[in-house]
């Protein structure tokens, strides 16, 4: 999402405060693939800080009988 391609959004006010916001469709998805970039990444950090875990595999294939 390129800020110079962008339209400018229609701010709606009501009693003097902005309460919506009105913006191209296109403009409104690529916002939004940014946003679940931003969200991805909190998750693969939040991973990557977690202890990782190992199982046995033929523990597991026995336990769920396979």
């Amino acid at each position: 999402m390129d800020a110079q391609t962008i339209t400018r959004p229609k701010i709606i006010i009501k009693n003097g405060r902005p309460t919506e916001v009105v913006l191209k469709w296109k403009d409104f998805q690529e916002l939004l693939e940014k946003l679940e970039d931003v969200f991805d990444l909190a998750e693969i950090k939040r991973i990557k800080k977690q202890k990782p875990s190992f199982r046995n595999f033929e523990l597991l294939l026995k336990n769920h009988a396979l």
